[in-house]
C-alpha cells in the first residue's frame, strides 16, 4: 500500500526498479533488532543502494522520507567536500561589548542527529526552538521549524522519533571525512552517542534512516569503496536497472504526456522504433 501510494501521489509508473527501490527503503526503515533480550537498545539497519545513474535512488528516498513526514537532510559527496560542511565549523565572533571569542557552529546535520533539540507530543513531534540559540535556529531554517510561527510537526514512527539521512555519492568522500560518517552510523546502531567532530558529543535520535546511493563502482577506475565493516552491517541492494520492457513502457508514457508531439508520428515512428530496439537488445 505505501509503495501504490508514493507511485501514485507523484505520478510515478510502477515497475520492478521502482517497487524494489522502495521495499528496500522500506525495509531498512522497519527493520530493526534487539541487541539483548528485555534491552530497550534496538539496532536499524542503513541501506546501500547501488545501480546505473537516473534510476530513482535519490528520489524515491526522498519521495518515502516524505512520505513518513520525517524530517530528512541530503548530501552529495566528492572529494572536495570537506568535514565542516558535513558537520560544522569554528567561526569568530564579537559580544555586544566587541570582544570576539571563537564559536562552533554546528551544521544542519549535526543539529538533527541531536536527540535534545526536539520535542515529542502525544502523536508527533517538532524542533524545539528552546533547545537552540539564533545562530543554531538560522542554520535549521524554515524548512524544518515552519514559516507561520508555529513548529513544524512530524510524523513518529512506530512511536519512535525518527530522521532520514540520505548520503549521495558516500563512497566518492575523502577518507578521513568517510571515517566520521561511519563512525555516525556505528553509533547510531550501537552506543547511541556520537561526538561530533569539533564539538561535544550528544546524544542521537533514536531511530536514524541512513540510505547510502552510489553508482556502480565499474563505471569508474578511481571510484572509491565503503569500509567492508559498514557493508557487512547494511542492506545492500546492488545492480538495480531498468529491464528493456520498462524501458519502452517508460517512454511510451513520457512521450504520451508530450502534446508537442503528434500522436500519428509516436504511433508511426518512434514507439515502433523503441519496439524495434528493445526486440534487438533481446536477441542479443
Amino acid at each position: 500500500d505505501p509503495i501504490k501510494t508514493i507511485l501514485k501521489n507523484n505520478k510515478l509508473i510502477e515497475n520492478l526498479a521502482t517497487s524494489y527501490i522502495l521495499l528496500s527503503i522500506m525495509l531498512a526503515s522497519y527493520s530493526s533488532y534487539r541487541k539483548n533480550e528485555g534491552n530497550d537498545f534496538v539496532y536499524h539497519y542503513p541501506l546501500i543502494l547501488e545501480g546505473a545513474p537516473g534510476i530513482g535512488k535519490s528520489d524515491l528516498a526522498i519521495r518515502y522520507f516524505n512520505y513518513l513526514n520525517i524530517p530528512w537532510i541530503r548530501y552529495n559527496f566528492s572529494l572536495n567536500v570537506e568535514i565542516s560542511q558535513i558537520f560544522g565549523s569554528f567561526t569568530i565572533k564579537a559580544d555586544k561589548d566587541g570582544h570576539e571569542s571563537t564559536v562552533f557552529i554546528p551544521s544542519k546535520l549535526s543539529l538533527l542527529i541531536n536527540k535534545n533539540n526536539y520535542k515529542i507530543n502525544t502523536n508527533s513531534f517538532e524542533i524545539s526552538n528552546e533547545s537552540l540559540n539564533q545562530d543554531e535556529l538560522n542554520v535549521i531554517g524554515e524548512e524544518f521549524l515552519g514559516k507561520t510561527g508555529s513548529p513544524r510537526q512530524f510524523s513518529l514512527l512506530n512511536n519512535e522519533l525518527t530522521i532520514g539521512i540520505l548520503l549521495d555519492e558516500l563512497n566518492l568522500a575523502p577518507p578521513e571525512l568517510l571515517d566520521h560518517i561511519s563512525a555516525l552510523i556505528k553509533a547510531s546502531c550501537a552506543t547511541k552517542k556520537f561526538h561530533i567532530p569539533g564539538d561535544v558529543e550528544v546524544e542521537l535520535v533514536p531511530h536514524i534512516i541512513f540510505i547510502i546511493s552510489q553508482n556502480p563502482s565499474t563505471m569508474s577506475s578511481n571510484r572509491g569503496t565503503l569500509p567492508l565493516s559498514l557493508i557487512n552491517s547494511s542492506i545492500v541492494y546492488r545492480d538495480i536497472q531498468f529491464t528493456n520492457s520498462e524501458l519502452a513502457t517508460v517512454s511510451c508514457n513520457l512521450l504520451a504526456q508530450n502534446a508537442v508531439i503528434a500522436k500519428e508520428i509516436m504511433d508511426s515512428t518512434i514507439i515502433p522504433m523503441i519496439k524495434r530496439c528493445v526486440i534487438e537488445s533481446q536477441k542479443a
